[in-house]
């Protein structure tokens, strides 16, 4: 390979799109909130604990430019998650009139999951290669802040 293939090689661009996606995401939360009342104000934290089930089914293609030409890879997958929540979270509540207020809260999301994929790859010549796998964690989440009336 000459210095000029591989600096084309290396200029090479690739395009990734999704064509097909259905995304459920469920997640039954129950907890404990504790309250204290100041004037207007009133100060809420807690914590919710559950179940987050997550389904996803999507079709991507990737189409890869290099010198030797065009190549497309259609990949089909599947996956499930179900992971275990904990969040904390603090917030605080100003009431404007008797029947509207204004709120934002602020949450620390813990969660321990594990994840379950099906992949099929087709690419120009249909060749298929199909993986299956898992995988575990812990994902924890900071920052996740809400608002509303």
């Amino acid at each position: 390979m000459t210095t000029s293939d591989f600096e084309t090689d290396l200029a090479a661009a690739a395009f990734y799109s999704v064509l097909e996606a259905d995304y459920v995401s469920f997640q039954p939360m129950i907890g404990i909130e504790r309250r204290r009342k100041m004037n207007k104000f009133m100060f809420f934290y807690g914590f919710d604990t559950g179940v987050n089930l997550v389904f996803n089914d999507r079709r991507t293609q990737i189409q890869n430019n290099n010198s030797l030409g065009t190549v497309l890879n259609y990949t089909t997958e599947k996956m499930l998650e179900v992971g275990l929540p904990l969040n904390f979270f603090i917030g605080l509540k100003y009431q404007i009139l008797p029947n509207l207020s204004v709120s934002v809260k602020s949450s620390l999301n813990n969660s321990i999951y594990r994840e379950s994929f099906n992949r099929d790859r087709f690419d120009n010549d249909g060749f298929q290669t199909t993986s299956k796998g898992a995988r575990y964690g812990f994902r924890q989440v900071f920052g996740n802040y809400s608002g509303g009336f």
